[in-house]
């Protein structure tokens, strides 16, 4: 059990899902520091590992949301947010300082551009990346295995003995840009991968489909609709 961050939209897709009601739900606060398109994209303005790090500009709305839920696995997950420094700007690579990946063995981002509340928590080999969106390129299945568009990315994970599938770049929606990430569409809780989106709307829905039962996991779509980037859906285990 645990505690799932999403943006609103996502969230309500999720309420009435049977194999997520023991998960607690939480809305993540807009963040107002970056482009209102992606304001509420969590993976903005949340980082998570073993601790959970906090955009400063949304640190105090996230801590009074989760002082108003009555639920004990609050009072554990509190103890482990962290309030980070950097604030955000509207452009790009300036709104990512929180959105890295940390594999197994392996922390993944531009590292010029993250918060230094992450790189200081974490005592894994730190790779330095070209691309500052690394989360809402990567769609993190297992601590081993990876999905994403970006080439130099998939070039260091592969490099690093991580498994890789590289698909097709676009085909994901994001509202006011061009396209979205396919990273950006979901996330992995507990033993599902939760998509915001039909995987059919892709050309290579087959090949993400066999990947993702490969490493056991099931899939849930939250709609039957084209995949929508909608920040990530980012998981706590309390």
């Amino acid at each position: 059990m645990g505690v799932i961050f999403a943006n609103k939209q996502t969230i309500q897709k999720m309420r009435d899902l049977e194999d997520l009601k023991e998960h607690v739900l939480f809305e993540v606060p807009l963040n107002k520091e970056v482009d209102a398109r992606v304001a509420d994209h969590t993976d903005l303005s949340v980082f998570i590992s073993d601790f959970v790090c906090v955009a400063p500009c949304i640190y105090e709305a996230f801590l009074s949301q989760m002082l108003s839920v009555q639920d004990a696995r609050f009072k554990r997950l509190g103890e482990k947010v962290v309030r980070g420094t950097l604030s955000l700007k509207k452009d790009y690579p300036f709104d990512s300082a929180y959105n890295a990946v940390k594999l197994k063995n392996h922390f993944f981002h531009k590292l010029r551009n993250t918060e230094p509340k992450i790189l200081d928590a974490l005592t894994c080999e730190k790779v330095n990346v070209g691309q500052g969106y690394t989360r809402c390129s990567t769609m993190v299945l297992t601590e081993n295995a990876v999905i994403t568009e970006d080439i130099g990315l998939a070039l260091h994970y592969k490099t690093l003995g991580y498994e890789v599938l590289i698909i097709e770049k676009g085909h994901v929606i994001l509202p006011g840009f061009n396209y979205g990430f396919f990273g950006g569409s979901g996330g992995v809780v507990e033993n599902k991968l939760v998509i915001n989106g039909a995987l059919r709307h892709h050309p290579d829905g087959d090949a993400i489909l066999q990947f993702v039962h490969s490493h056991g996991l099931k899939i849930i779509e939250l709609h039957d609709d084209p995949l929508i980037d909608c920040g990530s859906i980012l998981y706590f285990m309390t």
